[in-house]
């Protein structure tokens, strides 16, 4: 058997956000969804050393080969050897993804995932993965994280298991496109307030950071709080599909910041429609958001996106912001796209945790692959 650090290997690629040199001679951080790595090779088995740490909400990963999933499961706390395959014909060629299915965790300064090696058989061949492929980021909530893709319908316990990347609408997309992709996503959080009015549940005052939304001395010690090399893996495309939790707390009561004993609250007008600071403040996020991405990605097409979860009262406000952003900044390449709603699913199609499941990524996956194959990239 012969054993490698992940970095160490250069035709085996590092997905998702990570820090420079990640995984060279040093264990690979999982941060973000759907991050991890892929290979091509030649080999009778492959085994990963995974290391877990958490305090409340463990890891779990997927296993595809081939463009198929074969394995997902939870990773134990400790450090030990995972087996991804084995008994495979030596001289057959294999293409192993593994990826981690839960999001980084905000709420658990302890959650943790590294690759520490990977392990093969003795004449084990790596080969060269396909390059200059189109890359594709998307920033979200927790329908890009992919809440809800396990579990049965009736599950509503908040559990980091409901989270997968195997029917995701990110991960599809990114296939059907033969594309790279990397996510950066977090449950109940929004363009400017989360789900529950809380105003630092946003993702854009991270997106400049690898990972800066989880706090604590861990993150800060693997890296996880620098600032990100978007010139490291350009996005071609940056999918934006926030907005569904800043429409959710229209109906939450007023949230309290123990910091200072302000309160927060997004309000409706007697038409049902955001009161106007409100709808301004959301408006203002959009553009402030839509001028950081492209700031970082100069090139990209941005594509701002909604509907999965219906957010009618919403949708119109942020719709309006994007026009408005590229008429004042002569972007070009920012658009909007609403995408195919759970409302249209059967009750057996639902995800778990009221969230959509598998049937609407899959729509909503072939809606903007097509869109994006438009753009002639």
């Amino acid at each position: 058997m012969k054993t490698f650090f992940p970095g160490d290997v250069p035709e085996l690629r590092i997905l998702g956000r990570n820090v420079t040199g990640a995984g060279c001679g040093r264990p690979l951080a999982l941060f973000w969804t759907a991050s991890g790595f892929e290979c091509r090779l030649k080999t009778s088995e492959l085994w990963v050393e995974l290391e877990s740490s958490y305090g409340i909400y463990e890891p779990w990963v997927s296993v595809r080969l081939n463009g198929s999933q074969i394995a997902r499961f939870m990773v134990e706390k400790g450090r030990r050897w995972y087996c991804l395959f084995r008994n495979f014909p030596a001289e057959k060629e294999n293409t192993v993804q593994l990826l981690k299915d839960t999001q980084a965790m905000s709420g658990d300064q302890e959650h943790m995932l590294l690759v520490h090696a990977v392990r093969t058989a003795g004449d084990a061949v790596f080969l060269p993965l396909p390059s200059n492929r189109t890359v594709i980021e998307f920033a979200g909530d927790s329908i890009t994280t992919g809440e809800g893709l396990a579990g049965a319908p009736g599950e509503m316990d908040w559990l980091s298991s409901w989270m997968a990347t195997d029917a995701d609408y990110a991960r599809i997309t990114a296939g059907l496109l033969n594309a790279d992709f990397r996510i950066v996503s977090q449950s109940g959080w929004g363009i400017v307030t989360g789900w529950d009015n809380n105003i630092h549940s946003n993702i854009p005052q991270y997106y400049r950071q690898i990972c800066g939304l989880v706090p604590g001395e861990l993150y800060e010690r693997l890296g996880a709080h620098g600032a990100y090399d978007f010139d490291a893996a350009p996005a071609d495309v940056v999918v934006i599909n926030l907005g569904t939790n800043d429409a959710g707390a229209f109906s939450q009561p007023e949230w309290k910041d123990p910091s200072d004993g302000k309160t927060y609250r997004m309000n409706l007008d007697e038409n049902g429609k955001p009161e106007a600071d409100d709808a301004r403040k959301v408006a203002g996020g959009v553009k402030s958001f839509l001028n950081v991405v492209r700031e970082c990605n100069p090139a990209a097409y941005i594509i701002w996106c909604w509907g999965m979860c219906s957010i009618p009262a919403l949708a119109p406000c942020i719709a309006q912001a994007v026009t408005d952003y590229a008429a004042e900044s002569g972007d070009g390449r920012a658009s909007v796209l609403e995408l195919p709603s759970m409302d249209a699913e059967r009750d057996d199609e639902r995800g778990s945790r009221c969230h959509p499941g598998p049937v609407t990524h899959r729509r909503a996956a072939e809606k903007l692959a097509a869109y994006i194959g438009a753009l002639g990239i």
